[in-house]
């Protein structure tokens, strides 16, 4: 077919692949021209995303959420809730949110709760800390919901966890719940977002 330019501004005649190489760039094309229908799925590779989108959601499983522990010290200890994570960017703002079912023994203890990016001792963030406390030995069963957040700092995998120690008082803080403190029952989870900055 012979390539003709009709008078209504219109070019017929053009076969698919006809236009040489190059020829079309980012200023040729009309802005919202190209539908979402028409970008073969093989194309993309990543998908585009603005600041403030949640590019990642991990919450941890049944055997990361398991596990009665027990805090006598004011030393941070594992709090037996943890998440591995592997952020996607190196400036990502990671949140991590969670609860825990605690149970303090002793009337006026308290105790300290936390999340560490490494799941460690010595990373403990207190900034972010949140307490709960028996007023009385008749007020000892509690929900705490933690949260923390971070820049990301780097791709490299980590496990966030939850840290716990005895902030003040005499007795013991327990994680997890049950009708008996020595039995093997828990209430918890973590999950960890990772947010374009």
């Amino acid at each position: 077919m012979a390539i003709a330019i009709n008078g209504s501004g219109t070019v017929t005649g053009i076969s698919v692949g006809g236009l040489p190489d190059g020829i079309v760039d980012a200023g040729t094309l009309a802005s919202n021209s190209v539908e979402t229908a028409k970008i073969n799925a093989e194309a993309v590779t990543n998908v585009k995303h603005g600041p403030g989108s949640v590019i990642q959601v991990v919450r941890s499983t049944a055997s990361q959420s398991q596990g009665r522990t027990s805090h006598n010290t004011t030393t941070f200890n594992s709090g037996g809730l943890s998440c591995p994570f592997t952020p996607i960017n190196s400036d990502s703002l990671i949140y991590v949110s969670g609860y825990i079912a605690t149970y303090i023994d002793t009337g006026g203890t308290y105790g300290e709760y936390t999340v560490s990016p490494d799941n460690t001792a010595g990373n403990a963030d207190t900034d972010q800390s949140v307490w709960y406390g028996a007023v009385s030995d008749t007020e000892r069963w509690g929900i705490v919901s933690f949260a923390y957040s971070h820049t990301s700092g780097s791709t490299n995998a980590r496990t966030y966890g939850l840290r716990i120690k005895r902030h003040s008082g005499s007795g013991i803080v327990y994680t997890g719940w049950s009708s008996n403190p020595s039995n093997m029952y828990n209430g918890g989870n973590m999950m960890v977002m990772e947010v374009v900055a």
